[in-house]
C-alpha cells in the first residue's frame, strides 16, 4: 500500500473466525498489504477472550457467527472488560439488516466490515482505526510528559515557599508562630509568599498574587522570587519604599497583564510595632487569641506591574507579645458557600474571629480557619489560595 504511518507495522491484531480459509488466506494478505504482520488467529469466541485477555492487541476483527462463544457475546464481554474495554473492533458481518447494525453498535462495536470482504473498505477501515489509535497514544504521550513537567515545576514552585525548617528558625530568633496554606487552583499557581529577616528584632514578610493562574502566573512568580533576592534588605521603618523598588522592578519583567497584588509587612520584636505597605492587597487583619473582633487593616494601593510611578504609603500600628496578624489572597473573600454567595471580607472577618476563639486551647487557628471554608465551601477553587497566620509569642 505504502505511505504507512510511522508504528502502524507494529501494531498487533487478533482475527476471531472460524473459517480457516477466510482467516489465512484474505484477511492475513490483507493486512500484510498495510505492513502488519504481528497477526494472532482464534476459532472462536471463547479462544479470542483467551488471548486478548493475554495479549492486549491493538485492534480486534470479530466474527459474528462462531461455535461455542458467538461474537455478540464476545464483543459483550470484551466491553466489560476494564483492560480491554477501549480496545477498537472492527465486525465482519453478511447480515445487513438495520436491526443487526444497532445491536452491534449498542454493544459497543467500533466499526463494521460486509461479507465478502471488499479489500478497498476492509484495508479502509482497518488502518482509519490503527492510525486513530496511535495518534491517541501518541497525545496521550504528550499528555503525559506535559504533564510530569507540570509537577515539576509546582514542586519547584512550592520549593520557593518558606520550609518548615524555616519557620522553626524565625520562631526561635524572633518568638513568631508562623503557619501557612498554599493550594494553587491547578498545578501551578500564581500565589507567592516569604520571609525576610532584616536583624535581630525585626522581620519582613510579604504576600503576593499575580493575576491569574497557570503557567503564566507561575513563571511571574519565580522571576519575582529572583528579584526579592537581588533586592537590598528593607528598611524597617520603610515598607513603601521596598515596596516601590518590587513595583519598579516588576513593571520592567513582567507584561500588565500579569499585575500583582502584594503587601509586605515588618513586625519589629523590639519596638513592638506592625508597619506594613500594600499594592492592592486583601485587607489584613490583625487581633489576639480569645479576645473581641479582629481589626480589618487597610490594604489598598494601586497592584505591582502597572504603574512605575505608583506611589504607596506606610501603615503603623502596635503589635504587642500575643498579637497575631492574618494575610490572606483573594480566593478567600471569593470562595462560594453551600449557598453559592461568596464567602466576602465580613465572612472572612468572622472566620478569623472564630477561629482565634476556637483555637485558644489548639495550636491550629489557621487549620480551624481553614477546616471551617472547605466544609462550606464549593470543593474546587476558583483561583489560587495562600493563607498565612503570624502570632507573637505571649
Amino acid at each position: 500500500m505504502g505511505d504507512e504511518p510511522e508504528g502502524l507495522v507494529d501494531c498487533q491484531v487478533l482475527v476471531i473466525e472460524d473459517d480457516v480459509a477466510i482467516q489465512q488466506l484474505l484477511i492475513e494478505h490483507f493486512l500484510n498489504l498495510l505492513g502488519i504482520h504481528n497477526i494472532l488467529f482464534a476459532g472462536d469466541g471463547i479462544e479470542g477472550l483467551a488471548i486478548a485477555q493475554r495479549t492486549l492487541p491493538d485492534l480486534i476483527i470479530l466474527d459474528i457467527e462462531m461455535p461455542r462463544m458467538n461474537g455478540l457475546e464476545m464483543l459483550r464481554q470484551l466491553r466489560a472488560d476494564p483492560v480491554l474495554g477501549k480496545t477498537p473492533v472492527i465486525i465482519q458481518t453478511a447480515e445487513q439488516s438495520d436491526q443487526r447494525r444497532e445491536q452491534m453498535f449498542e454493544l459497543g462495536a467500533t466499526d463494521f466490515v460486509l461479507k465478502p470482504l471488499n479489500a478497498k473498505e476492509f484495508l479502509g477501515r482497518v488502518r482509519v482505526h490503527l492510525e486513530n489509535l496511535l495518534h491517541l497514544r501518541r497525545l496521550q504521550s504528550d499528555l503525559d510528559r506535559i504533564d510530569q513537567e507540570l509537577q515539576d515545576a509546582a514542586e519547584l514552585q512550592r520549593g520557593l515557599l518558606p520550609t518548615a525548617q524555616d519557620l522553626s528558625q524565625l520562631s526561635t530568633r524572633y518568638g513568631l508562630s508562623i503557619s501557612a496554606v498554599f493550594q494553587p487552583s491547578s498545578q501551578l499557581g500564581g500565589d507567592f509568599w516569604g520571609v525576610l529577616p532584616i536583624d535581630d528584632q525585626s522581620v519582613g514578610i510579604f504576600l503576593c498574587d499575580f493575576a491569574g493562574h497557570g503557567v503564566g502566573a507561575a513563571m511571574s512568580t519565580f522571576q519575582l522570587h529572583t528579584m526579592l533576592e537581588r533586592l537590598p534588605h528593607p528598611n524597617t521603618r520603610d515598607p513603601a519604599a521596598f515596596v516601590t523598588l518590587v513595583n519598579q522592578g516588576l513593571c520592567q519583567l513582567v507584561r500588565q497583564r500579569h499585575y500583582a497584588t502584594f503587601l509586605f509587612a515588618v513586625i519589629d520584636t523590639t519596638e513592638h510595632r506592625l508597619r506594613y505597605a500594600s499594592a492592592g492587597a486583601p485587607n489584613p487583619l490583625v487581633g489576639r487569641r480569645g479576645e473581641a473582633t479582629p481589626q480589618l487593616l487597610d490594604g489598598s494601593g494601586l497592584p505591582l506591574g502597572l504603574s512605575r510611578s505608583a506611589l504607596y504609603v506606610n501603615h503603623e500600628l502596635e503589635f504587642p507579645p500575643g498579637s497575631f496578624l492574618f494575610l490572606y489572597s483573594d480566593a478567600l473573600t471569593e470562595t462560594s458557600l453551600l449557598s453559592a454567595i461568596p464567602l466576602g471580607e465580613e465572612g472572612v472577618v468572622g472566620l478569623v474571629a472564630a477561629s482565634a476563639v476556637q483555637s485558644v486551647r489548639s495550636e491550629g487557628p489557621l487549620e480551624v480557619l481553614l477546616d471551617s471554608v472547605m466544609h462550606r465551601a464549593d470543593a474546587v477553587l476558583a483561583d489560587d489560595l495562600t493563607a498565612v497566620w503570624i502570632e507573637r509569642a505571649a
